[in-house]
């Protein structure tokens, strides 16, 4: 028993050392996740990169103190023991939660890159809704029938992303159905320039009319035109597009008229 209390006395030194060490390491630690995340914050980073990048600091200066302490105390093997055991450690996880990694490294690129944010209207791997949330790992959206969609952020990191909100337009798509044996062709050449001159059709992209259906006695052209995203909240451009198509067709004689041959489709 003498010869334990001994050996404690003894290695005391060496542990009072590697507790100061490992304390400071703690110390040292946190201080360096504040400047960090404060770096990251100043250079424009979005608060959730920057919190990641001080956390990493934080974990990688510990692990350096803990290594630092135990070869300070002469357990050289055993910090070598502990580096190997995290650098295995560190290697099965990483094969375990790949897939999560690709998701929180694409919602790194995202965050930075800031194609959209909360409460933008957009359109990602093909589901068009609003933006509810924006995390590292997840986009939620809100569709157009108001369910929540969550995406990975590694399936957004490589699709198309239309952003509605972000380019200030959308896209009116009307369907205009008309007689086959009638002037079609020249409703498609002249329409596009009368929708064009409404006050709320925004001047680019240009207004665009083609046949999307020709079945029996009946032809069915598509008229496109952009406007600002004001216009179609309040439906004022849908107004004026479905009267002014409906004053053309009967300046032709067209018996039928937009209150049911046009309606907007998209």
């Amino acid at each position: 028993m003498q010869t334990r209390f001994a050996a404690l006395l003894t290695q005391t030194p060496t542990i009072l050392i590697v507790l100061s060490i490992l304390l400071g390491s703690v110390v040292i630690a946190r201080r360096l996740r504040v400047m960090s995340q404060a770096s990251a914050t100043r250079m424009g980073f979005p608060a959730d990169i920057a919190a990641l990048a001080g956390s990493v600091v934080f974990v990688i200066t510990l692990l350096i103190g803990a290594s630092i302490a135990f070869a300070q105390g002469g357990w050289g093997t055993v910090a070598s023991s502990f580096m190997a055991g995290l650098g295995l450690g560190g290697v099965v996880v990483a094969l375990a939660i790949q897939d999560v990694a690709k998701s929180y490294t694409a919602g790194i690129m995202l965050l930075y890159y800031r194609p959209y944010q909360v409460d933008d209207e957009v359109c990602i791997t093909g589901v068009r809704g609003v933006v509810t949330a924006m995390r590292l790992h997840v986009t939620v959206l809100r569709n157009q029938e108001g369910m929540l969609v969550h995406i990975p952020s590694n399936a957004i990191n490589g699709s198309a992303i239309t952003n509605y909100t972000r380019s200030g337009l959308r896209k009116l798509t009307f369907g205009l159905t008309l007689p086959r044996n009638s002037p079609f062709e020249s409703v498609i050449d002249v329409l596009p320039g009368i929708v064009q001159a409404l006050p709320t059709v925004a001047p680019e992209p240009r207004a665009l009319a083609s046949i999307s259906d020709m079945h029996g006695a009946q032809v069915t052209i598509q008229v496109m035109v952009w406007t600002a995203a004001e216009h179609d909240d309040a439906g004022t451009c849908r107004t004026e597009v479905i009267l002014a198509i409906d004053a053309y067709l009967g300046s032709l004689g067209f018996p039928t008229r937009a209150g049911s041959s046009v309606n907007q489709t998209s």
